[in-house]
């Protein structure tokens, strides 16, 4: 081609290939900051509970009531899975907190929350929080969060965890049960290496569990020993690191607050379908155990409410709560209440909630 063809007949690609690279990138740019103002305003909108702006009308807790209950919301709403603390069941007021947790516990000035982040690698942690619900510290830990305890004192924290299952209704699981110093956050030990004494003598395993810790004193504890298809009450020693065998058939033990009985778990079918529990009460002074009026099963460890009554959740339709919380969970659940004399009938105590703590003493 000449040059003066060339000049009459220019190459009319050039300015669409300079201009699409141009158009693609401006397009780009305006995702890219519509994506930056729907995350922001996301932000912001669950920022109004940390905020104490309280959105969809929700009353915000600045700290833990010395005399209440402590529990986690399953309300169908933006509280989901958050910190409540009321001081009455039934309709009472309940104030929303900003921590999110799967379990909860608290007692002495301290609290620990247990929480399970889900992403390509899952994250559980333990998060020490104080009675304003600010985090002093995270632990982490070795598997799904399943229970915890804190001691009278607010010195120790027992956190059990699945290593392997996710539920004490599955034919086999593997749990971890430590001990954390909340001062420091250091978890001091596994039960699995306790000393285990069965009247007197050792007594050891390698398909030992424990879980279900229930604290008398910054030392002294009560819990269940799993092994062999049977479950054990055990009484520990933090500091000893040692654990007796008291009896046969008890799991998630806890301890009235006279420290005279504990109400517990007992497993009452086994075989083909699924496991069912049946909640107890045993006198510690007379060995004497007698089931309460609750005939429906429940897989939780209870609370006491006082002397007289017991604390426990179950699902919106009756049915035992999840072992774990997966950290997607949507279900909703309640909080009934029961007599610790085996007498009376069943009521619902707080509605959408669950692993209430009833905080005795002030802080």
């Amino acid at each position: 081609m000449s040059p003066s063809n060339r000049a009459a007949h220019p190459p009319h690609s050039v300015t669409p290939r300079r201009r699409r690279p141009i158009a693609a990138f401006v397009v780009l740019c305006m995702v890219s900051v519509a994506v930056i103002i729907v995350t922001v305003v996301r932000a912001v909108g669950n920022g109004d509970i940390a905020n104490g702006n309280g959105g969809d009308g929700l009353e915000i807790a600045s700290e833990i009531q010395t005399e209440g209950v402590l529990f986690r919301d399953t309300a169908q709403q933006r509280s989901f899975g958050r910190l409540a603390v009321t001081d009455g069941g039934g309709t009472a007021p309940r104030q929303i907190a900003d921590l999110k947790c799967s379990r909860v516990a608290f007692a002495g000035g301290r609290g620990v929350c247990l929480t399970i982040k889900r992403n390509v690698i899952s994250n559980y942690s333990a998060l020490v929080f104080n009675e304003r619900f600010e985090v002093e510290r995270t632990v982490q830990l070795a598997g799904i969060p399943s229970r915890t305890r804190v001691s009278p004192g607010g010195r120790i924290a027992a956190t059990t965890v699945f290593v392997f299952g996710h539920s004490y209704a599955d034919g086999a699981f593997s749990t971890r049960t430590s001990f954390i110093d909340l001062d420091s956050g250091e978890i001091n030990d596994n039960m699995e290496r306790f000393t285990v004494l069965n009247h007197g003598e050792s007594f050891a395993a390698v398909d030992f569990n424990f879980w279900g810790v229930t604290f008398v004193d910054d030392e002294r504890f009560f819990a269940t020993l799993g092994t062999g298809g049977k479950t054990f009450l055990v009484d520990g020693d933090v500091t000893t690191r040692t654990a007796n065998v008291l009896r046969e058939g008890v799991e998630c033990p806890s301890l009235s607050p006279d420290g005279r009985r504990i109400a517990f778990k007992k497993q009452v079918s086994a075989g083909i379908g699924p496991l069912r529990w049946r909640l107890s009460v045993l006198e510690l002074a007379t060995g004497r155990e007698y089931e309460l009026a609750e005939t429906r099963s429940v897989d939780d460890q209870v609370s006491w409410l006082d002397d007289e009554r017991i604390l426990y959740s179950l699902t919106a339709d009756g049915e035992p709560t999840p072992s774990t919380d997966d950290g997607q969970s949507t279900v909703s659940t309640n909080v009934w209440v029961a007599a610790a004399d085996g007498g009376g009938r069943p009521e619902i105590y707080l509605e959408n909630a669950s692993s209430p703590v009833v905080v005795r003493d002030p802080i």
